[in-house]
């Protein structure tokens, strides 16, 4: 059968034409061509990057911010209602000429000085035994620390006394802190009877340090929570207990970084009873250490198991001479690398049995130089310091 020839026309011109053609510009335009030089379209933007982590929280996260404006002048934090502010500016003129002086006569000596003898690959979790409420030469030694544990005997103090403290409390307390952090700042260590009347002080003396430190490195806290360690070496988190402390803290755009205070008597029978710290130092292993102007108390037999959880578990240590004598360190297969003077201990020790020994090792060591007090000084007053690190066979 033989179509008609209109259909087959319009069959013809389907096929042609149709969705094919380009259609016609508006107004008539004629399409311009891009010129063969003509910059490629911009690539689509990417993802955006997935929103930080949010900042943990704590019990006591208010009071810590709080603490940190009122005693270490940092941060931005409006001022608690009942802390006035004439009290407050008074107090941070103060500060910040200690804190001046400290950063003159310590601090820009010891960054680029500790820097160039701590190791960069050390273990991230530092133990500081003896180390009262010296945060400050911590972050100075290990600024990028992971976790880092003091222990002494102190309690960390209330947070929550910034917010009842009564206004001549105030400034009676914020003026002997800043004596005492005088003290630390120009003599490298604490005074123990100052440690105690800190903590019993209008603002807790301890926490006041932590927070001066903080501020003084570029830090800030985070979170502020107090705990208890079980005998399994866990911690408990409490909000009824002052005794230890955690508080995480982190520079602007930075890690968050823990630092933890715990209150106990590093003496060995107290140690006996305290299976749960015993474990928490072990767990930690294998750790970098640190400690000084610890009154050569680890010298001492009745101190031998905190000397041992030490040599047994951590790989490298900064201290003064009150470090482990070098009969114990050596028999742990450690080395001793000696900076600075030292012709005996300084002279509230004088007469210290075995001190000869520290003697013959400094004089019989390389000479390298100690340009800054960490911890204790000599017996003729000159700073020294010493690196107690895992021996490497075949190596230096």
């Amino acid at each position: 059968m033989r179509l008609p020839r209109l259909v087959l026309a319009l069959l013809l011109f389907s096929a042609c034409g149709g969705d094919d053609q380009p259609a016609k510009p508006k107004g008539g335009d004629t399409p311009k061509r891009a010129p063969a030089d003509a910059a490629p379209p911009p690539a689509p933007a990417p993802d955006a990057a997935p929103p930080a982590d949010p900042d943990p929280k704590g019990e006591f996260d208010e009071q810590a911010k709080q603490l940190y404006r009122v005693a270490a002048c940092g941060g931005d934090e409006p001022l608690p209602a009942n802390i006035p502010a004439k009290v407050v500016e008074a107090h941070c003129k103060a500060l910040d000429k200690i804190i001046a002086e400290y950063r003159e006569k310590w601090v820009d000596k010891a960054l680029p000085f500790l820097a160039s003898i701590v190791p960069k690959d050390l273990p991230d979790h530092v133990l500081y035994p003896f180390g009262g409420s010296d945060l400050a030469t911590a972050l100075a030694t290990f600024p990028d620390v992971a976790e880092l544990t003091v222990i002494s005997l102190e309690t960390a103090g209330d947070v929550r006394r910034i917010d009842k403290v009564r206004d001549d409390e105030l400034v009676d307390s914020l003026k002997e802190n800043r004596e005492h952090l005088q003290f630390l700042y120009r003599s490298a260590f604490h005074k123990t009877v100052d440690l105690k009347a800190m903590t019993e002080s209008g603002l807790p003396g301890h926490l006041v340090g932590a927070m001066v430190a903080l501020k003084i490195f570029g830090y800030a806290p985070v979170t502020l929570r107090y705990f208890v360690v079980k005998d399994d070496g866990s911690l408990e988190y409490v909000t009824n207990k002052f005794e230890n402390v955690e508080i995480t803290f982190r520079k602007p755009g930075g890690k968050l970084q823990v630092y933890r205070h715990i209150a106990a008597n590093l003496e060995n029978g107290h140690l006996k009873k305290n299976p749960g710290l015993v474990t928490y130092i072990t767990s930690r292993a294998p750790f970098t250490a640190m400690t000084k102007a610890s009154s050569f108390l680890m010298w001492e037999d009745h101190f031998s198991t905190i000397r041992n959880l030490l040599l047994d578990n951590m790989v490298w240590m900064i201290s003064d001479a009150t470090a482990p004598l070098p009969e114990h360190s050596l028999a742990k297969g450690f080395e001793l690398i000696p900076y600075g003077e030292f012709s005996g201990p300084e002279p509230a020790f004088s007469g210290l049995e075995k001190a000869d020994v520290l003697v013959k090792l400094w004089k019989d060591s390389e000479k390298r130089e100690c340009p800054i007090r960490y911890g204790y000084s000599d017996a003729k007053r000159r700073a020294h310091l010493l690196i107690t690190r895992k021996k490497v066979e075949g190596g230096k």
